[in-house]
Protein backbone atom coordinates (compact mmCIF):
# COMPACT_ATOMS: atom_id res chain seq x y z
CA UNK A 1 0.00 0.00 0.00
CA UNK A 2 1.35 3.63 -0.66
CA UNK A 3 2.96 5.02 2.34
CA UNK A 4 1.32 9.18 3.11
CA UNK A 5 2.06 11.60 5.44
CA UNK A 6 -0.12 10.52 7.74
CA UNK A 7 1.33 6.76 8.12
CA UNK A 8 4.82 8.13 8.10
CA UNK A 9 4.26 10.15 10.87
CA UNK A 10 2.44 7.12 12.55
CA UNK A 11 5.55 4.86 11.68
CA UNK A 12 7.89 7.80 13.63
CA UNK A 13 5.91 7.59 16.72
CA UNK A 14 6.05 4.14 17.16
CA UNK A 15 9.69 3.48 16.18
CA UNK A 16 10.65 6.46 18.85
CA UNK A 17 8.44 4.35 21.67
CA UNK A 18 9.09 1.24 23.51
CA UNK A 19 6.97 -0.52 21.07
CA UNK A 20 9.03 0.18 18.20
CA UNK A 21 9.24 -3.93 17.50
CA UNK A 22 5.26 -3.80 16.83
CA UNK A 23 3.38 -3.93 13.25
CA UNK A 24 0.82 -1.26 12.33
CA UNK A 25 -2.69 -3.25 11.67
CA UNK A 26 -4.49 -0.21 10.67
CA UNK A 27 -4.19 3.81 11.06
CA UNK A 28 -7.18 6.08 10.90
CA UNK A 29 -7.52 9.99 10.70
CA UNK A 30 -10.23 12.33 11.85
CA UNK A 31 -10.04 16.40 11.34
CA UNK A 32 -5.91 16.49 13.47
CA UNK A 33 -5.89 12.92 15.31
CA UNK A 34 -4.62 10.43 13.70
CA UNK A 35 -4.95 6.63 15.85
CA UNK A 36 -3.78 3.62 14.94
CA UNK A 37 -3.80 -0.24 16.12
CA UNK A 38 0.02 -1.85 16.41
CA UNK A 39 1.11 -5.36 17.47
CA UNK A 40 4.03 -7.25 18.60
CA UNK A 41 5.79 -9.31 15.72
CA UNK A 42 6.48 -11.89 17.72
CA UNK A 43 3.23 -12.03 20.17
CA UNK A 44 0.80 -10.62 18.02
CA UNK A 45 -2.19 -11.31 21.07
CA UNK A 46 -0.01 -8.06 22.03
CA UNK A 47 -1.88 -5.38 20.70
CA UNK A 48 -1.32 -1.06 21.25
CA UNK A 49 -3.96 1.76 20.10
CA UNK A 50 -2.01 4.71 19.88
CA UNK A 51 -4.00 8.00 18.90
CA UNK A 52 -1.95 11.46 18.07
CA UNK A 53 -3.92 14.59 19.00
CA UNK A 54 -2.79 17.18 20.94
CA UNK A 55 -0.65 14.75 23.04
CA UNK A 56 0.39 11.40 21.92
CA UNK A 57 -1.57 8.38 24.27
CA UNK A 58 -0.48 4.52 24.23
CA UNK A 59 -3.01 2.51 25.33
CA UNK A 60 -2.86 -1.53 26.18
CA UNK A 61 -6.04 -3.51 24.15
CA UNK A 62 -6.42 -6.84 25.78
CA UNK A 63 -6.63 -9.71 22.63
CA UNK A 64 -10.31 -10.90 24.48
CA UNK A 65 -11.82 -7.63 23.95
CA UNK A 66 -10.87 -6.24 20.98
CA UNK A 67 -12.60 -7.10 17.66
CA UNK A 68 -13.38 -4.84 14.12
CA UNK A 69 -16.84 -4.26 15.52
CA UNK A 70 -15.92 -2.02 18.43
CA UNK A 71 -13.04 -0.75 17.02
CA UNK A 72 -12.65 -0.61 13.33
CA UNK A 73 -16.20 0.22 12.02
CA UNK A 74 -17.22 1.99 15.76
CA UNK A 75 -14.14 4.75 14.53
CA UNK A 76 -15.35 4.68 10.46
CA UNK A 77 -19.26 5.27 12.21
CA UNK A 78 -18.06 8.39 14.30
CA UNK A 79 -15.94 10.18 11.83
CA UNK A 80 -12.87 8.49 11.20
CA UNK A 81 -11.55 7.68 8.10
CA UNK A 82 -8.96 5.00 7.13
CA UNK A 83 -5.73 5.76 5.44
CA UNK A 84 -3.65 2.91 5.68
CA UNK A 85 -4.07 -0.77 5.62
CA UNK A 86 -2.10 -3.37 4.16
CA UNK A 87 -3.73 -6.12 2.24
CA UNK A 88 -3.09 -8.85 4.65
CA UNK A 89 -5.13 -6.55 7.26
CA UNK A 90 -7.70 -6.65 4.39
CA UNK A 91 -7.97 -10.15 4.50
CA UNK A 92 -8.09 -10.68 7.83
CA UNK A 93 -10.88 -8.01 7.79
CA UNK A 94 -12.40 -9.26 5.11
CA UNK A 95 -12.29 -13.01 6.66
CA UNK A 96 -14.29 -11.77 9.39
CA UNK A 97 -16.67 -10.10 7.70
CA UNK A 98 -17.12 -13.40 5.56
CA UNK A 99 -17.88 -15.28 8.91
CA UNK A 100 -20.10 -12.73 10.51
CA UNK A 101 -21.78 -11.80 7.10
CA UNK A 102 -24.25 -8.77 8.30
CA UNK A 103 -24.16 -9.41 12.52
CA UNK A 104 -22.36 -6.44 13.48
CA UNK A 105 -23.63 -4.02 15.70
CA UNK A 106 -21.63 -1.00 14.04
CA UNK A 107 -23.61 -1.52 10.55
CA UNK A 108 -22.96 1.75 9.03
CA UNK A 109 -19.55 1.75 10.02
CA UNK A 110 -19.21 -2.35 7.85
CA UNK A 111 -20.99 -0.19 5.20
CA UNK A 112 -17.80 3.07 5.52
CA UNK A 113 -15.50 0.30 4.99
CA UNK A 114 -16.67 -1.66 1.95
CA UNK A 115 -17.10 1.76 0.37
CA UNK A 116 -13.14 2.14 0.90
CA UNK A 117 -12.67 -1.01 -0.30
CA UNK A 118 -14.41 -0.02 -3.38
CA UNK A 119 -13.15 3.16 -3.91
CA UNK A 120 -9.26 1.55 -3.52
CA UNK A 121 -9.25 -1.01 -5.19
CA UNK A 122 -9.91 -3.61 -2.23
CA UNK A 123 -11.28 -6.39 -3.93
CA UNK A 124 -12.17 -10.40 -4.65
CA UNK A 125 -8.66 -10.44 -7.29
CA UNK A 126 -6.67 -9.13 -4.39
CA UNK A 127 -7.52 -11.24 -1.87
CA UNK A 128 -7.03 -14.04 -4.42
CA UNK A 129 -3.35 -12.96 -5.34
CA UNK A 130 -2.81 -13.44 -1.48
CA UNK A 131 -2.78 -17.48 -2.27
CA UNK A 132 -5.52 -17.65 0.70
CA UNK A 133 -8.68 -18.74 0.59
CA UNK A 134 -10.73 -17.27 -1.68
CA UNK A 135 -14.37 -14.99 -0.92
CA UNK A 136 -16.37 -12.38 -2.24
CA UNK A 137 -17.49 -9.90 0.83
CA UNK A 138 -18.18 -7.26 -1.31
CA UNK A 139 -21.84 -8.17 -2.35
CA UNK A 140 -22.57 -7.17 1.28
CA UNK A 141 -21.53 -3.24 0.30
CA UNK A 142 -24.65 -1.38 0.02
CA UNK A 143 -23.40 1.36 -2.86
CA UNK A 144 -25.14 4.77 -2.93
CA UNK A 145 -25.20 7.73 -5.06
CA UNK A 146 -27.63 10.73 -3.58
CA UNK A 147 -30.74 8.64 -2.70
CA UNK A 148 -30.16 6.08 -5.11
CA UNK A 149 -29.09 2.89 -4.45
CA UNK A 150 -26.70 0.86 -7.10
CA UNK A 151 -28.42 -2.31 -7.50
CA UNK A 152 -26.91 -3.52 -10.87
CA UNK A 153 -23.49 -2.67 -12.45
CA UNK A 154 -21.74 -3.64 -15.65
CA UNK A 155 -17.57 -3.33 -15.73
CA UNK A 156 -15.23 -3.51 -18.82
CA UNK A 157 -11.96 -3.05 -17.56
CA UNK A 158 -11.63 0.32 -15.11
CA UNK A 159 -15.26 2.04 -16.85
CA UNK A 160 -18.55 0.78 -15.74
CA UNK A 161 -22.45 1.24 -15.97
CA UNK A 162 -24.46 1.37 -13.00
CA UNK A 163 -28.39 1.01 -12.48
CA UNK A 164 -29.78 2.82 -9.33
CA UNK A 165 -33.14 2.48 -7.78
CA UNK A 166 -35.04 5.31 -5.34
CA UNK A 167 -38.44 4.45 -4.02
CA UNK A 168 -38.37 8.32 -2.85
CA UNK A 169 -37.79 9.56 -6.52
CA UNK A 170 -40.34 10.81 -9.23
CA UNK A 171 -37.77 9.50 -11.52
CA UNK A 172 -36.95 5.79 -9.58
CA UNK A 173 -34.25 4.55 -11.37
CA UNK A 174 -31.10 5.79 -13.09
CA UNK A 175 -28.30 4.64 -15.13
CA UNK A 176 -24.99 6.14 -15.00
CA UNK A 177 -21.65 6.10 -16.35
CA UNK A 178 -18.71 5.68 -13.81
CA UNK A 179 -15.37 3.95 -13.35
CA UNK A 180 -14.51 1.05 -11.26
CA UNK A 181 -13.36 2.80 -8.16
CA UNK A 182 -15.89 5.79 -8.51
CA UNK A 183 -12.71 8.23 -8.71
CA UNK A 184 -14.82 10.27 -11.48
CA UNK A 185 -18.33 10.47 -9.50
CA UNK A 186 -21.00 9.09 -11.80
CA UNK A 187 -22.01 10.50 -15.52
CA UNK A 188 -24.84 11.76 -17.95
CA UNK A 189 -27.51 9.95 -15.89
CA UNK A 190 -30.63 8.58 -18.06
CA UNK A 191 -33.44 8.72 -15.67
CA UNK A 192 -36.59 6.54 -16.17
CA UNK A 193 -39.90 5.60 -14.10
CA UNK A 194 -40.34 2.40 -15.37
CA UNK A 195 -37.86 -0.32 -14.06
CA UNK A 196 -38.30 -2.22 -17.55
CA UNK A 197 -37.22 1.03 -19.79
CA UNK A 198 -33.97 1.55 -17.08
CA UNK A 199 -32.87 -2.17 -17.56
CA UNK A 200 -33.10 -2.35 -21.33
CA UNK A 201 -31.11 1.31 -21.64
CA UNK A 202 -28.84 -0.27 -18.70
CA UNK A 203 -28.66 -3.00 -21.04
CA UNK A 204 -27.80 -1.29 -24.04
CA UNK A 205 -25.11 1.19 -22.38
CA UNK A 206 -23.22 -1.89 -21.43
CA UNK A 207 -23.19 -3.04 -24.75
CA UNK A 208 -22.25 -0.55 -25.94
CA UNK A 209 -19.20 0.42 -23.33
CA UNK A 210 -18.28 -3.24 -23.83
CA UNK A 211 -18.38 -2.56 -27.93
CA UNK A 212 -15.84 1.00 -27.26
CA UNK A 213 -13.53 -0.89 -25.13
CA UNK A 214 -12.86 -3.62 -27.82
CA UNK A 215 -12.60 -0.98 -30.23
CA UNK A 216 -10.02 0.61 -28.00
CA UNK A 217 -8.11 -2.80 -27.65
CA UNK A 218 -8.25 -3.57 -31.36
CA UNK A 219 -7.41 0.05 -32.01
CA UNK A 220 -4.03 -0.23 -29.45
CA UNK A 221 -3.01 -3.73 -30.62
CA UNK A 222 -2.62 -2.41 -34.15
CA UNK A 223 -0.43 0.49 -33.11
CA UNK A 224 1.96 -2.04 -31.36
CA UNK A 225 2.20 -4.36 -34.26
CA UNK A 226 2.82 -1.15 -36.46
CA UNK A 227 5.69 -0.26 -33.86
CA UNK A 228 6.96 -3.92 -34.04
CA UNK A 229 7.31 -3.43 -37.83
CA UNK A 230 8.94 -0.11 -37.77
CA UNK A 231 11.71 -0.98 -35.31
Amino acid sequence: MKCNEDFLKCIRTLKSSEYKNYVISYALKKDDTLKFLAYDRINQESIIEVVIGNKTEFNIVQDWDFNIDDYLFYDLENGYSLVYMPPMEHYNVWQVIYQENEDFNQYEGMQLYLKYCKENGIDKGLIKSLGLFEFDVMPLYVEKNINYVIIDEFTVNDQSIVLGHSKDSMSPYVTWKTDKTRSRGYDLGHYFTEYEDAVKDFISRSNLLYENQRSMKRENLKVRRIEEVCR
